[in-house]
């Protein structure tokens, strides 16, 4: 389990989530969206040609999936080239080292498997995990206050992936709160999803479609499974603030 900061550092990352409450959607996601963003623009920016964090990267395997691709909008060719050229020059020894011995064709798959498995997690998921349990911690405390109750009872209400990390965080009381913002957000999108199917009925589909009820299709996917990657602003942001983040940061 993450450690829980410092109270001083909780009030600089507060800032960050009142800031990710007020624009919508899952906070946390934001918040992990944008830090992957500064780590990875941070990664290229001064990491490249760092042995410890080469070596880290290494045994991962590279990045995930995910990370990996939103490498692209970074637009660091040279960054992004040469740490691929590195990894899979290892990738290409690693399968010759397996097939050397050529062994009966089963235990070859074995072997070969077993060679190219990555000995450690993504550097950047890793990062964003930190930086989310973070958030979390600096939430938690203050999900009594107006504005945060109100803020996640609707319009920024957790996704299911960060509603049960919070949980997992939280105290007996604090996690009797979260259950009930959550309830009173899936109950507050319901009826956004029951007019918005209502009104595609020809009986009343001459009534106009309201913002929330146009938008409550989008925003169940993103309770149930996080809104990951979405916020394509924040590799803008990372290229004007080239630097990883560091937990108790605000920025």
């Amino acid at each position: 389990m993450t450690r829980p900061p410092e109270r001083a550092d909780t009030d600089l990352v507060f800032a960050r989530v009142e800031e990710a409450l007020a624009a919508g959607g899952c906070p946390i996601c934001r918040i992990g969206d944008e830090s992957a963003a500064r780590f990875l623009w941070g990664y290229l920016y001064e990491r490249v040609n760092d042995p410890a964090s080469r070596r880290e990267l290494i045994d991962s395997r590279g990045f995930c999936a995910r990370h990996a691709w939103a490498l692209v909008p970074l637009r660091d060719t040279m960054g992004v080239a040469i740490l691929y050229r590195h990894l899979l020059q290892d990738l290409a020894a690693g399968i010759r080292r397996a097939a050397a011995s050529r062994p009966r064709r089963a235990r070859s798959s074995l072997r070969l498997r077993a060679a190219l498995r990555p000995s450690g997690e993504c550097p950047a998921c890793l990062h964003v995990r930190t930086m989310e349990d973070g958030a979390l911690h600096a939430l938690l405390p203050r999900i009594a206050r107006a504005e945060v109750w109100e803020r996640l009872c609707g319009p920024s209400a957790l996704c299911l992936p960060h509603f049960l990390r919070a949980v997992s965080l939280a105290d007996e009381r604090t996690a009797a709160r979260l259950i009930d913002a959550e309830l009173a957000a899936l109950d507050d999108l319901g009826r956004h999803l029951d007019e918005l199917i209502r009104k595609h009925d020809y009986r009343f589909s001459a009534e106009p479609i309201a913002p929330e009820e146009a938008a409550s299709w989008m925003r169940a996917i993103e309770l149930l499974v996080g809104a990951e990657g979405r916020t394509a602003s924040s590799f803008r942001r990372a290229k004007t603030n080239p630097r990883s983040d560091r937990p108790g940061e605000s920025s």
